[in-house]
Parts: structure tokens; C-alpha cells; sequence
């Protein structure tokens, strides 16, 4: 139960607030769990190794679910990459004169990289887009 918590508050939160969900479920287990009950004390040396142990756990969960969910969201931001050259190359391909897109590659390459940017079309009678 303390490791799902941590794992799904890590889903919606970021990593350090999946720690600190984690803190808070070891608090309250020690507190409704452990002996002496409803009190933060811990009277077995095994016990606080114990909630020590599943505090490592949890973290380790919750830091792993962290790492899950930036390597899906980098994965989706390459997909949108690869969808935008896959429609430029189709653009590009079917097109009797590619320059006649060049205006449309500067655009897209301007909002890519939020800077201004030229397009120098070699061979090309007006040589700028």
C-alpha cells in the first residue's frame, strides 16, 4: 500500500513530492502500525529498521515511475518530431518545385527554433526565401 501510494502521487507530482507522499505514508503506518501505537516512537530496533528499509523502497519506486514518465513524454515529443519531418518530407516529395515551399520551411523552422531564421535556396533565380 505504501509503495502504490508513492508510485501513483509520483505520477502527478513531481519526483519530490513523491518523496514526501512517501515520508507521509511511513509516518502514518509507524503511527497506526508500530508499536507503541498512535505515536511516532518506535520501540524495536527492528521496527525503525524496517521503515527505514521501505522508505528506500519507496523513494526507489517512486524515483523509477519519475523516470518512466520523463522517458514517455520525451518519447511522444520525438514522435511529434518525426510526424512534422515525415509531413515535410511528403510535402517536399509530391511538390513539382520544392522552393515553391521554402517560405512554409522557413516558418516551420523559425517556430522550432524561436528565433528568427533565412532559407538560402542554391540554384534557385530569387536565392532567398
Amino acid at each position: 500500500m505504501l509503495v502504490a501510494t508513492a508510485a501513483v502521487a509520483t505520477v502527478w507530482l513531481p519526483v519530490w513530492g513523491g518523496a514526501l507522499v512517501a515520508v507521509a505514508a511511513i509516518a502514518a503506518f509507524n503511527w497506526y502500525f508500530v508499536a507503541p501505537r498512535y505515536s511516532f516512537s518506535v520501540d524495536v530496533e527492528q521496527h525503525a529498521l524496517l521503515l527505514a528499509a521501505v522508505l528506500v523502497v519507496v523513494w526507489t519506486v517512486s524515483a523509477l515511475v519519475w523516470r518512466q514518465k520523463s522517458l514517455a513524454e520525451a518519447a511522444a515529443q520525438d514522435a511529434q518530431r518525426e510526424a512534422r519531418l515525415r509531413t515535410w518530407g511528403d510535402t517536399l516529395r509530391d511538390a513539382s518545385d520544392p522552393a515553391v515551399h521554402a517560405g512554409d520551411l522557413q516558418a516551420a523552422l523559425a517556430e522550432a527554433a524561436g528565433v528568427p531564421v533565412a532559407v538560402v535556396l542554391l540554384g534557385h533565380p530569387e536565392g532567398r526565401a
